[in-house]
């Protein structure tokens, strides 16, 4: 049990002061909630359909939590099914995108360093669109 699930446990049954206390330093400890709103959907934000999704992190990696998304080892509700780690001097992206297969797709990030961007034959920066005045 985590000790954000041990706090919640701790809220149950104290009054609505110390509960809510409790409830929103377990919160904290799972990490920051972002709607992630559906881009193709031409309605506004707060009208479009949208699934909360939990980042949480450690020393070994960054986790994407969407709630009602998991993987084949979680319990409903546990599950992570995108992590960014750094493992084995690489930056990479581990996906469980089968919840019925313990297998992930792994994408290395080694091709996005800064330091193999090819140049560009006439100089000009990547964020430059080339509005020279001369």
């Amino acid at each position: 049990m985590s000790t954000a699930d041990e706090l919640r446990q701790l809220a149950d049954g104290k009054d609505d002061a110390l509960a809510g206390l409790l409830n929103r330093a377990a919160d904290e400890l799972d990490g920051p909630v972002v709607d992630l709103h559906d881009a193709m959907d031409p309605r506004p934000h707060e009208s479009a359909p949208s699934v909360p999704c939990r980042i949480t992190s450690d020393s070994c990696g960054i986790y994407l939590r969407p709630k009602g998304y998991g993987d084949s080892d979680s319990a409903d509700g546990q599950g992570c099914p995108v992590m960014v780690e750094f493992f084995g001097g690489q930056m990479r992206v581990v996906i469980w995108d089968d919840i019925n297969s313990e297998e992930p797709q792994i994408v290395s990030l080694e091709g996005a360093r800064e330091d193999v961007r090819e140049e560009d034959d006439d100089n000009d920066s990547p964020g430059d669109k080339g509005d020279d005045d001369g």
